[in-house]
């Protein structure tokens, strides 16, 4: 969009907007509702290709607590092809950048500072006594979310719990936290049939991730 339209040069331009009494130079940064500020990072080099968590915090020079502020992530194996616009979650990569999409609604906006730390560290979770009849599926998989534990998991395993004289074992159906799925079988015959028991479940992973639209925050779920 234009800021002047007319006949002349730069040379000739007019001192003031016509009819507003604003000089040129004295614009005072505000947006036009709705404007967006995008903003994406320089790549964060890992060294090698690996599973990692992001966290990210930014400040900004925001006038208008209606703003909001969403933060994806490109990832890449070689740093010339890159997958954008990607949630907050596990990747495995090499390279990574953050990605800023500020929703201005009125006011001035800036992008003052951007910080985003690539984590390794698992967290383990134990659910104790778990019936597994409280469980969504059936015996032959038992479901259970734990999408709001974890972003990944690595590994689970599965026990009988103290107050159960089932002798089992267990199988691994689904590894994804939001639909993790299992099944127990009753050693007894031989692991040939499906069971329900209580048992102790055991999970490690990468911990969930939220993300804080009106500050601009990626952060680990507590």
């Amino acid at each position: 969009m234009p800021l002047y339209s007319g006949s002349g040069t730069w040379l000739t331009l007019p001192a003031t907007w016509a009819g507003s009494g604003f000089s040129w130079y004295n614009w005072d940064g505000t947006f036009t509702s709705p404007t967006h500020l995008t903003v994406t990072s320089t790549a964060l080099d890992l060294g090698a290709k690996k599973w990692i968590y992001p966290t990210t915090t930014i400040n900004t020079l925001n006038t208008d607590s209606s703003s909001t502020i969403v933060i994806t992530y490109a990832t890449s194996d070689d740093d010339i092809t890159y997958t954008t616009g990607q949630a907050p979650s596990a990747f495995n990569t090499r390279y990574l950048k953050t990605e800023i999409d500020i929703l201005i609604s009125n006011g001035y906006e800036g992008l003052s500072s951007l910080v985003t730390e690539a984590h390794f560290d698992t967290k383990t979770v134990n659910y104790n006594a778990l019936d597994t009849t409280t469980l969504g599926g059936s015996t032959s998989a038992r479901t259970i979310d734990l999408s709001t534990n974890f972003s990944n998991i690595f590994s689970a395993s599965v026990t009988p719990s103290a107050s159960s004289s089932d002798k089992i074992a267990s199988k691994i159906s689904n590894d994804t936290p939001s639909t993790f799925a299992f099944s127990v079988f009753d050693l007894d015959s031989y692991g040939k049939v499906d069971i329900d028991s209580t048992i102790n479940l055991t999970v490690s992973g990468f911990p969930a991730l939220e993300t804080i639209t009106s500050t601009g925050q990626v952060r680990i779920i507590q």
